[in-house]
């Protein structure tokens, strides 16, 4: 493959992994003085809940949790190995939880988180390897939107691009650990993998799996999963993505959440746009 074939490959791919609820970035640089653009938004409904050891019941009073996120992530080429990352999310949470029937709402950004990736190395520019550590800081004072407490992530990623006969794949796995600063913690081991395969030069179908497993002292279970500090999921992912030039994708996929403990069962839907210059 051609260094410019692969470099517009790796950035299709780059998008595709950056793409998925997790915003598993990868370990595919972002050239020096480039940078990476991502727009998305999400919509999440649950009317189920589940309990502190994995069982489902529904949420009182037929009540549910409703979120719509907006999200922007950039990344920018600080140096051949050094990338700058920074993501600010809006949030539209509803939740409804008791018998007046009527949903309370919340509007707030949410945690912005801004850190430094690391390439640690390459093979044969197929084979990319990479570093990051994060800052969490919460913009919202109300305690219906999250955590509000400060944190810091570090995580390891790796990721692939190749053929399968005359058709271009990904791969891409990442692991990582969060520390919130609060006495309740909590700790959180996050992981995930996908594959991605391009159909024909334009258009990407890709497949995965992430979770959580989050650890906490304080082990309330509330209806406003947001706030909830000890709970654990794993969900699957598929999505859609077509190249319009180099430069721009598109992506829109769902989530389902297959398995969880102390939080919300339910589906998610994702429309995402990514462009480099």
């Amino acid at each position: 493959m051609e260094r410019k074939l692969r470099l517009n490959v790796l950035f299709i791919c780059f998008a595709a992994v950056l793409f998925s609820t997790e915003a598993m970035a990868g370990g595919w640089p972002v050239k020096k003085g480039k940078y990476l653009v991502s727009l998305s938004t999400s919509f999440f409904r649950s009317t189920k809940l589940w309990d502190s050891v994995g069982g489902t019941k529904n949420y009182p009073s037929n009540g549910y949790f409703q979120s719509i996120g907006f999200s922007t992530y950039m990344e920018y080429g600080i140096s051949r190995r050094v990338t700058g990352v920074a993501s600010l999310p809006l949030m539209v949470n509803k939740f409804m939880q008791d018998s007046t029937g009527i949903p309370r709402a919340v509007t707030a950004l949410g945690d912005a988180e801004v850190g430094i990736r690391y390439y640690l190395a390459n093979i044969d520019y197929k084979y990319y390897f990479g570093i990051q550590g994060t800052a969490i800081l919460p913009l919202y004072s109300s305690v219906a939107v999250g955590l509000r407490t400060p944190g810091a992530e570090l995580k390891f990623a790796g990721s692939t691009a190749g053929k399968i006969g005359s058709k271009t794949f990904y791969l891409n796995a990442e692991v990582g650990g969060r520390q919130y600063f609060a006495i309740e913690g909590p700790f959180q081991l996050k992981y995930g993998a996908s594959f991605g395969f391009n159909f024909d030069k334009k258009n990407m179908v890709t497949v995965g799996g992430a979770g959580t497993y989050s650890v906490s002292s304080d082990k309330s279970v509330n209806p406003n999963i947001v706030v909830n500090r000890d709970f654990s999921y794993t969900m699957a992912s598929l999505s859609y993505g077509h190249t319009f030039s180099p430069q721009f994708s598109m992506f829109a996929g769902v989530n389902h959440f297959l398995v969880g403990r102390s939080t919300g069962q339910g589906t998610s839907f994702s429309l995402s746009f990514a462009t480099r210059f």
